[in-house]
C-alpha cells in the first residue's frame, strides 16, 4: 500500500470515528429533549386530572394517537378510579410503577402493543395515595429521530467520500517532490558519472554530483 493511500485511509478512519461520534451525541441530545419537553406537556395535562374521578372508562384500545394524551387515576388499593374517554381499560402502570407514582414523579418509556408510549405518573395532590397518570404515543418523536438518523447516514457518506478524496489528493500533491526526488535519486545508479538530482524548495536551483558524493563518502 502506498503512503498516499496508507494516509488517505487512516485520515478516512478518523473522520469517520469523530463524525460517527458527533452523530450519536447529536441524536441522544434531541432525542433526551424531545422527551424532556413532552414530560412537561404530559405534567401540564395532569392537572386535569382531578375532573376524571369516578368517571368510568369507555370502550377503547388504551393506545393514545399522536398527539392524543390518555389520562388515568388510579387510588391507592391500584384500582382504576377515573380515565379519559375512549382510553379503555388497559392499565398504563404496573403495580411496582404504582407504588412509585404515590411518592415521586415517574416518567418512563413504555411499549404497548408494539406501540411506544411515553408516560408520566405523579402524586394525586387531592387524594393521599393516589396516582395521576398521563400518556402519549412517541409515534411523532420516534419518526423524527428516524428521519435525522437516516439524514446523518446520508450526511456521513458524503463526508467520508470528501475526505478520503480529499486526504488522497492532498498527499498526492504534498509527497509528489519526494517522490521525484526518490525517482531521480534511483535513477543515478542507470546515469553514472555526472548525474545531478535538483532539490526542490531553494531560490537557486541545487544539484548534487554523484561524484561529488562519491568523493565525500570515501576515506581520504
Amino acid at each position: 500500500m502506498s503512503i498516499r493511500l496508507r494516509l488517505a485511509t487512516v485520515f478516512t478512519v478518523a473522520t469517520a470515528v469523530i463524525f460517527a461520534f458527533g452523530a450519536w451525541l447529536f441524536v441522544f441530545e434531541l432525542s433526551s429533549g424531545l422527551l424532556s419537553l413532552l414530560d412537561s406537556q404530559l405534567k401540564a395535562d395532569l392537572i386535569q386530572a382531578g375532573r376524571l374521578v369516578n368517571t368510568p372508562a369507555k370502550a377503547g384500545t388504551g393506545l393514545p394517537l399522536p398527539g392524543q394524551v390518555i389520562l388515568q387515576v388510579f387510588d391507592s388499593s391500584g384500582h382504576l378510579r377515573g380515565s379519559t374517554p375512549d382510553s379503555g381499560d388497559a392499565l398504563l402502570l404496573t403495580a411496582a410503577q404504582l407504588r412509585q407514582g404515590r411518592t415521586s414523579t415517574l416518567s418512563i418509556t413504555t411499549s404497548l402493543e408494539n406501540e411506544s408510549e411515553r408516560v408520566v405518573a405523579e402524586p394525586f395532590r387531592a387524594h393521599p395515595g393516589w396516582v395521576a397518570v398521563a400518556a402519549t404515543s412517541l409515534g411523532t418523536i420516534d419518526r423524527a429521530v428516524s428521519d435525522v438518523e437516516s439524514g446523518l447516514v446520508i450526511a456521513g457518506i458524503v463526508v467520508l467520500l470528501i475526505a478520503g478524496l480529499g486526504s488522497y489528493g492532498l498527499g498526492r500533491a504534498a509527497l509528489s517532490p519526494v517522490e521525484r526526488l526518490r525517482r531521480e535519486v534511483a535513477a543515478l545508479s542507470d546515469t553514472g558519472r555526472g548525474a545531478t538530482v535538483a532539490v526542490p524548495g531553494r531560490t537557486m536551483r541545487s544539484r548534487l554530483s554523484l561524484n561529488d558524493e562519491r568523493s565525500a563518502r570515501s576515506p581520504s
